[in-house]
């Protein structure tokens, strides 16, 4: 256990006052640490008046998984501190076309890997001859799961009931990181992860950067093969499970089963 944590210059330490509550953000500490601390009141130089002593224990590092860190957020599985093809929460990385593993200049049907020219013309995921090729496969396969392909066997999309728990299990606040707007997402434990708003690519061009965010999972909707279901976030506080079509240019955020 560590003695009492005394953090009593705000212009250091950031201390802000909230209604009636203070609020500091505490750093470098050692994990897995038992800490105590209490409030206290300088009235003068010779009265002092203390709060209650209390505690905290700090939490064990999540351990990288191929290199990569996740967060438990006490969901059914863990989430991704970064998008596929960041390097730090707040990046917005990569653009993908859905079931697509690298990333390309132009997004539209034409260049869609899985169809053959248009969206009634799709080659696989296909739930209805009005789309194509029927083979009644509704999720993403390893091999087309950018996650996967792009950071292990470990990682994959997250699937649709996933990104519901996520929209309908955390709280979801407008939030800033190192200049970027985005939500910080907070799970039932207390946890959380940050999502930006990357926009989305359609043709050669990126729309809505710092609007939207709109993140795929791993599965198309079955009555209409040509879309995929995705998390649809918007700086208006709109958060929504919602579909695009499948060769819109989107971020993806891998979990851990």
């Amino acid at each position: 256990a560590e003695d009492l944590v005394d953090y009593t210059a705000p212009s250091k330490n950031g201390l802000v006052l909230i209604g009636n509550e203070f609020k500091v953000e505490v750093t470098d500490l050692k994990a897995k640490t038992k800490y105590y601390y209490r409030a206290y009141v300088m009235l003068n130089t010779l009265q002092i008046l203390l709060g209650d002593v209390k505690e905290f224990t700090t939490l064990e590092p999540e351990t990288p998984a191929n290199g990569h860190e996740y967060v438990d957020l006490g969901l059914s599985v863990k989430w991704a501190t970064m998008n596929v093809g960041a390097t730090s929460p707040e990046e917005y990385g990569d653009y993908f076309a859905w079931g697509e593993t690298q990333p390309k200049e132009e997004y539209n049907w034409s260049t869609y890997k899985w169809c053959d020219g248009s969206y009634d013309n799709l080659t696989k995921y296909c739930s209805s001859s009005d789309f194509g090729i029927v083979d009644n496969k509704t999720k993403l396969e390893p091999e087309d799961d950018a996650a996967t392909v792009n950071w292990g066997d470990a990682w994959r999309m997250p699937t649709k009931e996933e990104q519901v728990e996520l929209i309908t299990e955390c709280n979801w606040t407008l939030d800033t990181m190192n200049g970027v707007d985005g939500y910080t997402v907070t799970g039932p434990n207390g946890n959380s992860i940050f999502l930006p708003m990357p926009g989305y690519f359609s043709d050669t061009n990126i729309e809505d950067i710092g609007i939207n965010g709109t993140y795929w999972s791993s599965e198309q909707k079955s009555d209409y093969s040509s879309q995929a279901y995705v998390i649809d976030i918007y700086n208006d506080g709109d958060i929504s499970l919602f579909t695009n079509s499948r060769y819109y240019g989107l971020s993806i955020r891998p979990v851990l089963p």
